[in-house]
């Protein structure tokens, strides 16, 4: 015997789903059939673990845009009238990639067993940001699936966005200081070996810098498999730095501490912690589970130590402000608001408003960064060419002026 899934609609002309076991996929709409079933989709029932095997559970299974478009299709059709189930089967026959409909299948096929979608979700947390899991939960228990559903969409669009600006400003100073590199290597060692002939059939002594180049074109150009391999294990170091623990530790202090972009990933710190916050005290999740998604989803081990802090010290007892009034990390006037919403009862207002003037100061800092690294790479750039150029043509004039003699 075997288990099919099917859809159809029953004589009310309402869309149905689940499965049947049967010994044919035949067999199977002849069953269907006896119970009055108009069959529009019928297939094998695939095995969870299969599923999600292929879909694969380490690293990110779809990306973010994915993830975006999922939600929102969602919930326009749940807010439409369409049940859970058949909108989740409807966007499994249509996603973007094998792999993510081969997710939301597996999610579509939990649903119709009777598991909440919350609990469906969460079995591809590195598909499904725990914050998105989180409101889906709260939508199940207020009955507000739809309106939960949209905010979803918001949130990751916003996070879309995030992300989206900060490549866009380490975009430009990467560019420029790669090819600044890459002109750098060509002059010495396409250009600077032909004036060393001229150089050396003159005879003259040359200054220093001239010299230093030319040392440094000969073991370019005899030895660049040693420098290839010393780039690939310099790459390689860097990785592994990047994946230890106190690697990346080190790498969150340089972001927060490194002039011009600091700002930027302090705004964003907080930008992204208070929407978070805001968004699930707006949708009832209490508030200590509220801090353990917000250190979930923080990029940054500072910020992830922070939230800890506060969820524990909440749990003893104290308030919110309490232990934010001890942290560096977040300025005192939104500590102060914090504190008058939380006496007041509107702590999630205060944090969509604490969220929305953060992604303000991020936007500035991020415009800020970009006019201050603009000229300081151009003249990084024009001082190393400017720097090669004098070390050539020193020694021409000198020698000009020698024959002139």
């Amino acid at each position: 015997m075997a288990q099919f899934a099917y859809r159809a609609r029953n004589d009310s002309g309402e869309m149905v789903s689940g499965l049947v076991n049967a010994g044919t996929m035949a067999e199977a709409g002849r069953q269907l059939m006896q119970q009055s079933l108009f069959v529009t989709h019928l297939g094998e029932a695939r095995d969870p673990s299969t599923v999600r095997a292929r879909a694969g559970s380490s690293g990110r299974s779809a990306g973010r845009q994915q993830v975006m478009w999922f939600f929102s299709q969602l919930s326009v059709m749940v807010d439409a009238g369409v049940t859970l189930s058949d909108a989740l089967n409807s966007l499994a026959l249509s996603g973007s990639s094998d792999k993510f409909r081969n997710i939301i299948d597996d999610v579509a096929q939990n649903v119709r067993e009777g598991k909440p979608l919350s609990d469906a979700l969460g079995q591809y947390p590195k598909a499904f940001p725990p914050a998105s899991i989180a409101l889906v939960r709260s939508g199940e228990a207020s009955g507000t699936m739809g309106a939960v559903l949209a905010q979803i969409a918001d949130y990751l669009e916003y996070e879309y966005e995030v992300i989206k600006r900060i490549r866009g400003a380490l975009m430009y100073p990467v560019f420029m200081l790669l090819a600044s590199l890459a002109v750098t290597i060509f002059l010495l060692t396409v250009i600077l070996p032909r004036f060393v002939v001229i150089f050396k059939s003159r005879g003259a002594a040359l200054p220093g810098p001239t010299r230093f180049l030319m040392n440094l074109s000969d073991n370019l150009t005899q030895h660049y498999l040693y420098w290839i391999a010393g780039a690939v294990v310099i790459g390689a170091i860097f990785c592994f730095w990047q994946k230890m623990q106190f690697g990346r530790r080190q790498r969150d202090w340089l972001k927060l501490n490194v002039p011009v972009f600091s700002g930027v990933f302090h705004k964003l710190g907080q930008a992204r912690a208070f929407r978070v916050i805001g968004d699930l005290i707006n949708a009832g999740v209490p508030l200590v589970d509220v801090l353990h998604i917000t250190r979930d989803v923080a990029q940054n081990h500072y910020y992830r130590q922070l939230w800890d802090d506060v969820s524990e010290r909440i749990k003893h007892g104290e308030r919110i402000s309490q232990p934010l009034m001890a942290s560096p990390l977040i300025p005192a006037p939104f500590v102060q608001m914090v504190s008058s919403g939380d006496q007041s009862g509107q702590l999630g207002l205060v944090f969509d408003h604490l969220a929305k003037f953060a992604q303000k100061e991020y936007d500035r800092a991020i415009k800020t960064a970009t006019q201050f690294i603009e000229p300081l790479m151009i003249i990084v750039m024009g001082s190393i060419i400017g720097f090669i150029a004098v070390a050539l043509m020193v020694p021409l004039f000198t020698a000009s002026r020698v024959v002139a003699s």
